[in-house]
């Protein structure tokens, strides 16, 4: 396993997500629509795939790895996409809280809807180009050779823990729906 492929990899599902999202969003917002369960569908997907599984290896076994050899973990590459992580983490708690109203959304709270999923996607869109031509491309040509079979094992071993295969495809079949039906 390659570990750089494997975030890429993730990266690609998770832009056709945002695509998705953004249309989803606009049009929830053109037709007054109330669609609780297709924001829940997204929210899910954020909060049981993106976040655990792609943050996770991220935060858990790269960047702890790129803090072992000398990246600083409060300045730098590494802790501005930290910080970043934690930032999309807000504004999916803004996009959760809607799926849990009660009531029916008003045009105000659709456009809140819209604004923060714009957020949200303009924030991780940013977010992945920075790692995917700046922090992995750094990380690839300084972490010694042992240290990246170390990240690849830890993927291994990650993803056979906390993301197996069948609630992987779970949540990747959830996505592929989306996009099927939202994306431009």
């Amino acid at each position: 396993m390659n570990p750089i492929e494997t975030l890429t990899g993730e990266h690609r599902l998770i832009e056709r997500m945002l695509d998705a999202l953004l249309a989803w969003s606009t049009g929830m917002v053109r037709r007054n629509g109330d669609e609780r369960s297709e924001l829940a569908n997204f929210v899910t997907f954020v909060q049981e795939y993106v976040d655990p599984v792609h943050h996770g290896k991220e935060e858990d076994i790269l960047f702890a790895t790129m803090a072992e050899h000398g990246f600083p973990k409060d300045q730098g590459p590494v802790a501005v996409m930290m910080h970043e992580h934690d930032e999309c983490r807000r504004l999916i708690q803004t996009l959760a809280a809607r799926t849990r109203q009660s009531s029916a959304w008003s045009e105000a709270e659709r456009n809140e809807i819209a604004r923060a999923a714009h957020s949200y996607a303009d924030l991780l869109r940013n977010h992945i180009v920075k790692e995917d031509q700046i922090l992995y491309p750094i990380s690839e040509a300084r972490l010694p050779n042992d240290a990246k079979a170390r990240i690849a094992n830890g993927f291994e071993r990650f993803e056979k823990e906390k993301a197996p295969p069948a609630e992987r495809a779970r949540l990747v079949s959830l996505a592929e729906a989306f996009i099927a039906r939202h994306a431009p």
